[in-house]
């Protein structure tokens, strides 16, 4: 039977980091969030002087082609779907119409809302939130939807956050 420190070593081998970052990339990180603080500034004043900002080219009608104003100081923009899981058997899982909120464990709620496909993009400021969502009105029988687990956002920009809406 091992003894104590034999355990307490095995733990604290366990529990270090698999992976520490080169300084080189720390610091192309640093730099990278210098530049979307002041790409965020720039997108303050744009908004500030014509409210919503629109991608050239983009349908500005459309809720994914909007760019919204940063939510922090290091604003991050998490791209995801909020979709339908599963129906009669075999039914594969799609996007839908609705809205998403994000809460922060401040207790601030940043909303957004869906395109038809389900798809979404929102800024806000780096840290861990609970995501959950909703479907379009107009369909009483769709439960509230969320994620598996709370999300963490970190200063990278984060893709992939499907929001799951489970049916019967």
């Amino acid at each position: 039977m091992p003894d104590l420190s034999e355990l307490l070593t095995t733990e604290a081998i366990r529990l270090q980091p698999t992976h520490q970052p080169a300084f080189t990339d720390l610091v192309r990180a640093r730099r990278r969030q210098r530049t979307r603080l002041i790409a965020g500034v720039a997108l303050i004043a744009l908004a500030g002087a014509g409210g919503t900002t629109a991608i050239p080219g983009a349908d500005p009608g459309h809720p994914d082609d909007r760019v919204r104003a940063p939510a922090g100081p290091f604003p991050v923009t998490v791209t995801g779907l909020l979709r339908q899981v599963g129906g009669p058997l075999g039914t594969p899982p799609r996007g839908i119409r609705g809205t998403v909120w994000f809460r922060a464990d401040d207790g601030t709620v940043t909303p957004t809302p869906t395109a038809d496909s389900g798809r979404f993009t929102i800024t806000v400021a780096a840290g861990r939130y609970v995501v959950t969502g909703a479907p379009a009105a107009g369909d009483p029988q769709q439960p509230t939807c969320q994620t598996e687990a709370p999300l963490t956002v970190s200063t990278d920009d984060l893709t992939g956050v499907e929001v799951d809406c489970h049916i019967r």
